[in-house]
């Protein structure tokens, strides 16, 4: 039962990732000493759409057990031709709010290795474990940066935005241990 299981959850995990048909130059792999710039926005902008900016954010991974061990590459991309931008409303704060609100994927991303890492992950039950801690990230993920984009305006509300920047620069700094896309982790038998 669990070969069946564990088979459907990593082909549903690769029809998703295949999904996006991506290659490496689609995507803008977060990086501390790399900003966002505004040439990482390649997708088309609809004229109808009332928002200013979409930042196609992904937390994308890949993940393996061999022997006693889970392999994981778990990264926060942004994906360039799916994110775009109303040429009208072009601004630095707009992009500094893009840059936060990527930011905080980043933490999320490192909180799920920090819980991979310190959790006991069994052995017979590590698809199960992986996808739950996934879906408690994106879920923890998507509420913050809601509440982000719903104090700050997109930037519009530079107060916030700057608290909001302060708060994201010390989590990351707290988080930097869980920097860096590997995972490698020894499963409980």
């Amino acid at each position: 039962m669990m070969k069946k299981i564990s088979g459907t959850l990593t082909l549903l995990i690769a029809l998703f990732c295949f999904s996006f048909q991506m290659n490496e130059t689609d995507l803008a792999h977060w990086d501390k000493k790399i900003k966002l710039n505004w040439d990482d926005y390649k997708g088309k902008f609809n004229e109808k759409d009332t928002l200013p900016v979409k930042s196609f954010v992904l937390l994308d991974f890949q993940y393996q057990i061999k022997g006693d061990s889970l392999l994981m590459t778990l990264r926060n991309v942004l994906v360039r031709k799916n994110s775009w931008l109303n040429p009208n409303v072009k601004s630095k704060e707009l992009l500094a709010n893009e840059q936060a609100y990527f930011d905080i994927a980043e933490i999320h991303t490192r909180r799920m290795r920090k819980l991979l890492y310190t959790g006991k992950i069994p052995y017979n039950a590590a698809n199960v474990t992986v996808s739950s801690y996934y879906r408690t990230t994106i879920k923890d993920r998507n509420y913050e940066q809601a509440k982000f984009r719903n104090e700050t305006n997109y930037g519009k509300n530079k107060v916030k935005l700057t608290e909001w920047q302060a708060k994201i620069k010390k989590e990351l700094l707290e988080l930097d241990q869980w920097n860096g896309e590997k995972v490698h982790i020894k499963l409980i038998r």
